[in-house]
């Protein structure tokens, strides 16, 4: 359900891509009459058309509490959010909020997806050539994982491939097993079975409840959640979030790296 234009919108929370890590986060609103849950819509990321209300209940655990002072409305520009890894929260218009993640870029050196999703929006060389010395980095874009360039080709569901994701969805495969032998990643497995009303045995508690919160009949174009965070979240930038949980990891644990950032398991800690 689309907002009343009119309406004065106050953030309460934020949904972040990783749960258990740094990251972008989708800011969450109320409005001045004191309903939740309310998000951002918008078109080419440039100006917010309306909020989008979600849904009464979002579950703590997708969700964190978060009050800073202010007053929001359509027509303004998108509000973001990135966490960072000692927990504090940067949050402010996407432009800006870009600018400072980029400036403390060090702070996230051991998260390698993160580090190279950062350094492409900086468009810095020199970051770039850092970022593709992590050897997860390295092995993802060799197997499509991850693209170097925005405007490379991005992955398309035809009737083969929908085929294909069926039968091994049949056959109990898991999401990151189905991914990498379609080559596209987790998230967009996990959003085509839900939209293909397929059961998914693999998704956890929290994205399965999480979307069973969700509008059922999908989500209004220009916003939405991009596997259980929002697709149009200011800042993806057409990257999977799955990605930035893992941490970095010498070459002789390559494998097992692999398996934790297509997410079979937890990062070690």
């Amino acid at each position: 359900m689309l907002s009343n234009d009119n309406s004065i919108y106050y953030v309460v929370g934020m949904i972040p891509i990783n749960p258990e890590g740094p990251g972008f986060c989708t800011p969450v609103f109320r409005d001045d009459a004191g309903k939740k849950y309310f998000l951002q819509s918008m078109r080419m990321r440039r100006k917010v058309e309306a909020f989008v209300h979600v849904g009464d209940h979002i579950p703590p655990s997708a969700f964190f509490s978060y009050r800073p002072n202010g007053e929001f409305r359509a027509g303004d520009r998108p509000y973001v959010g990135f966490r960072l890894p000692n927990g504090s929260l940067l949050f402010d218009r996407r432009p800006n909020v870009q600018d400072q993640v980029i400036s403390r870029i060090d702070e996230l050196t051991d998260y390698p997806f993160i580090y190279f999703q950062i350094a492409r929006l900086s468009r810095s060389a020199d970051l770039i050539k850092r970022a593709l010395c992590y050897p997860e980095v390295d092995t993802a874009l060799k197997n499509g994982w991850i693209r170097l360039k925005p405007n490379e080709p991005r992955f398309g569901w035809t009737a083969a491939n929908e085929k294909e994701l069926r039968l091994m969805s049949r056959d109990g495969h898991s999401a990151a097993t189905i991914a990498r032998k379609l080559g596209t990643s987790r998230n967009s497995v996990i959003a085509k079975l839900k939209r293909l009303r397929i059961g998914s045995r693999y998704l956890d508690d929290r994205q399965q409840n999480l979307f069973d919160d969700l509008p059922k009949d999908g989500l209004v174009s220009g916003s939405g959640l991009r596997g259980y965070t929002y697709k149009n979240d200011g800042f993806s930038m057409q990257f999977s979030g799955n990605y930035s949980t893992t941490r970095h990891a010498s070459e002789t644990d390559l494998s097992e790296n692999e398996r934790q950032f297509l997410g079979r398991n937890k990062p070690k800690t």
